[in-house]
């Protein structure tokens, strides 16, 4: 039987906001089941999260006719903010945000800008966490 489930680790590159809203909403639902989460971000997600512009993102779903019902609904009001969504996360649970190191040199981003992730991280240190036996990977 496999063992439980205990830490999501979720490998987040992408910055539209179609993935970015997916990766936000399994960290928040997975911080309210009490798993940990662990979050690690390279460049586009990186930026926005570095930037705090994660609302500003756009949809860029393959589908033009779920793109244009995506953004109604963002525009509606109909999806939360991300950016208030992921702070409650951090709230309400174990949630742990770890810089890329490699995507903080090429984003040449500053110290000042990395004040909203816990900790700078390789691949080695992150695939660590990752491959224990009560975690999951993800990639989005």
């Amino acid at each position: 039987m496999a063992a439980e489930m205990k830490k999501l680790c979720i490998l987040c590159h992408g910055s539209s906001y179609d993935k970015l809203h997916t990766v936000v909403g399994m960290t928040a639902t997975a911080a309210s089941l009490g798993v940990e989460v662990h979050l690690f971000l390279t460049y586009g997600a990186l930026w926005r999260v570095a930037r705090r512009t994660l609302d500003e993102a756009e949809p860029a779903h393959d589908d033009a006719p779920v793109n244009e019902m995506y953004q109604k609904a963002i525009d509606k009001g109909l999806v939360p903010s991300l950016e208030d969504l992921l702070e409650q996360a951090r709230e309400i649970g174990k949630v742990r945000l770890y810089a890329c190191t490699t995507s903080i040199k090429v984003l040449q981003l500053t110290p000042e800008e990395l004040r909203n992730v816990d900790v700078p991280m390789g691949h080695a240190t992150f695939l660590e966490i990752a491959g224990a036996p009560d975690a999951r990977l993800v990639v989005v």
